[in-house]
């Protein structure tokens, strides 16, 4: 059969026909021999772009197809099967989708074989439309699927979607392991059917798409599982509007359990706390109680003991005048031994007696002084540190100049705190810092000072003599000296400023190393309120 070519030959369509024609994809009409009688604008352009030999008017179909190779044989051997069928009248329309690559991209056709009659004789139109870009968006979508689902069947947090109305759509595989379902026993079923009744009218409303929610939802066995679900809504690209919900949904139920026996351990933890602070703060009371008492009933005896001493010593003024007289008649012996014991023994003892008497008054003021610092009602107000340090500083400077001392004040900042308490605490340490300074070094003391959200730190450190490791232990004991006992006081000092600091929330440590001087530390808090009680 010879091959007719287009330009010695008129094509078939003309006119309007031939105006539809051309506007179609790639596009033949073949008769039944197979014979290409005429081809549209868009068959002539691609065969031009592929080099075709046989894209024009009269070549054979079939024998284009017979002649295919390699992994198109196929391919054209199926397609000319198809177009016998349509020309034959055994099929209606013929659909068949091929790759056609070239080298340098990968290409996908459909084509079309349809019937058509013209002037009462049966052909055939071929229509070879480029699907490429279709068959990748098909196949992107598929990967996009096979990914979507290979999560969603893997992962253990339930992935579903709704529609407005909460019937599940779709549910992933892990609803088996977490609620006890097949996803075909929830899909078509409203959320709310699976919800506790006190969680049915507050969850899974609109108001629950910003922000996760958290539920009870019946498992397949009928206990009840905690979940935490997040919500993306989907909306329709003509309307606007919210047709869909995606969600993904946790099992929480452990993490409640955990909170809610963390919840429970904190409420007995303040109970306990609130009934030890309760015990401590009645005991400290009693003791408080106990100290004014005891001093109180201590200080009687001591006034009559030395009321007593007093009349003693009158009477011996008395004893003494009388006794002149009988002197003289009183053999040497005898005479010294009285004169001894009116002079001496007796005066003496009385001595004895005032001094320990002193001694137990000063014990007795400072069990006191003690025991009203720890009753005494605070009035916390702003204080300026500068101001208050540079006061106390000014009542030791005699002492200062003595020691040949240089003081380092830090950055001083303002406080709330109790004015009078935070002069005897800061007074007391910057005391005993003076007093304990090595004399044969110039003394050096630096005042640091820190604060942070809670508490506010203070620093005293000093280049003194410092603390033996065996006097450590006594220094905040009442009435016993850690340092050198020939500088005066009576042991209490640190004492006091322990019982205050404890009143402003805070601790007080020291950090000393003997021959190379002492550091003390002590904190207090910084949310006081005016009645010196930690907000």
């Amino acid at each position: 059969m010879s091959t007719i070519n287009y330009m010695q030959n008129q094509p078939l369509l003309v006119g309007h026909d031939r105006a539809l024609f051309d506007a179609m994809p790639v596009a033949a009409i073949i008769d039944h021999n197979g014979i290409v009688v005429d081809v549209n604008r868009a068959w002539l352009e691609f065969g031009a772009q592929n080099n075709a030999r046989t894209s024009g008017i009269g070549f054979n179909y079939f024998d284009v197809c017979e002649s295919a190779k390699d992994e198109c044989a196929q391919i054209a051997f199926d397609i000319a099967q198809g177009l016998r069928q349509v020309l034959s009248g055994e099929s209606t329309q013929f659909d068949y989708e091929y790759p056609c690559h070239s080298p340098t991209q990968e290409r996908w056709f459909n084509v079309r074989i349809t019937p058509m009659m013209i002037e009462e004789a049966r052909y055939a139109l071929v229509m070879h439309q480029d699907v490429t870009r279709w068959k990748q968006t098909e196949s992107a979508l598929a990967e996009s699927e096979m990914r979507y689902r290979l999560l969603a069947e893997n992962v253990r947090d339930v992935i579903s979607r709704h529609d407005i109305e909460g019937r599940f759509l779709y549910v992933s595989a892990s609803c088996r392991a977490v609620l006890g379902y097949e996803p075909a026993e929830l899909v078509g079923h409203d959320v709310h059917e699976f919800l506790h009744p006190e969680d049915r009218d507050n969850v899974w409303t609109e108001d629950d798409i910003a922000t996760p929610i958290t539920y009870r939802m019946r498992h397949a066995d009928g206990h009840y599982v905690w979940m935490q679900t997040t919500m993306r809504p989907l909306s329709d690209p003509t309307t606007g509007k919210v047709c869909e919900m995606i969600c993904v949904s946790r099992d929480i139920t452990e993490q409640k359990r955990a909170e809610d026996a963390l919840r429970q351990a904190h409420d007995e933890l303040e109970r306990r706390v609130e009934e030890r602070t309760a015990e401590l703060r009645d005991a400290n009371e009693e003791v408080r109680r106990f100290a004014y008492i005891v001093s109180h009933d201590l200080r009687a005896p001591l006034i009559n003991i030395q009321g007593f001493v007093s009349e003693l010593r009158a009477s011996l003024a008395s004893v003494q005048d009388v006794l002149s007289v009988a002197l003289p008649h009183l053999s040497d012996e005898q005479r010294q031994q009285l004169q001894t014991a009116l002079d001496e023994d007796i005066p003496e003892a009385f001595d004895f007696i005032q001094s320990a008497v002193g001694r137990m008054d000063h014990f007795i003021n400072a069990i006191l002084k003690l025991s009203r610092l720890g009753r005494r009602e605070l009035h916390i107000e702003t204080i300026d540190l500068e101001e208050l340090i540079e006061s106390v500083l000014k009542s030791l400077a005699h002492q200062i100049v003595e020691r040949n001392a240089t003081i380092y004040l830090g950055e001083l900042p303002t406080i709330r705190a109790d004015r009078t308490a935070m002069e005897q605490i800061l007074g007391n340490i910057l005391n005993n810092a003076v007093l304990y300074l090595d004399p044969n070094r110039p003394g050096e003391i630096e005042v640091c000072i820190e604060q942070n959200e809670r508490e506010t730190i203070f620093r005293i450190k000093d280049n003194g003599v410092g603390i033996a490791e065996e006097n450590k232990h006594k220094v905040f004991e009442p009435f016993r000296r850690a340092g050198n006992t020939n500088v005066p006081g009576e042991g209490m000092g640190l004492s006091y400023v322990q019982t205050l600091i404890r009143r402003h929330g805070g601790r007080i440590w020291f950090e000393s190393k003997y021959g190379e001087g002492t550091e003390f530390i002590f904190t207090i808090k910084n949310n006081l309120t005016e009645d010196g009680y930690e907000l």
